[in-house]
């Protein structure tokens, strides 16, 4: 070849500027990398709560109407469960019946569901109860 148009080879690693790029090439390439493989092994984990009488429990509320106590079941366990009794007993002035009543409610981890709502029969006179509950795992 001749002197205007160059060597008859290619080398293009030898010049700063190529050098330079495929430098900040390299980089990106081992930081895109090392990304991905920190984020594969930074993901959260849940630590197993089994379901017990500790993790499945009722939250009482009075209702928004001051007469009346709304009972919540929560489910702080991480495994689904599901409330198959609500039972009242002890009852003095309450409108609900106090048996207990079989229910087939189903609480995924962190979740809260409402169960029953209670009141009294006679507003002008106080009431009071006691209530437990029965839980499961879904089959």
């Amino acid at each position: 070849m001749d002197a205007t148009r160059g060597s008859s080879h290619h080398d293009e690693c030898h010049t700063p500027m190529t050098l330079l790029v495929s430098l900040r090439a390299l980089v990106c390439l081992g930081l895109s990398t090392l990304c991905v493989v920190s984020c594969a092994t930074t993901t959260r984990q849940t630590a197993f709560v089994a379901p017990s009488y500790e993790t499945v429990v009722a939250e009482p509320e009075e209702s928004p109407d001051g007469v009346h106590q709304s009972v919540f079941m929560v489910n702080h366990s991480t495994v689904p469960v599901v409330i198959t009794s609500f039972q009242l007993r002890d009852c003095v002035n309450v409108s609900n019946p106090c048996e207990a009543k079989p229910m087939r409610v189903l609480l995924s981890p962190g979740q809260r569901a409402l169960v029953a709502t209670i009141g009294p029969i006679d507003r002008a006179r106080a009431y009071s109860y006691h209530y437990s509950w029965t839980w499961d795992t879904p089959h």
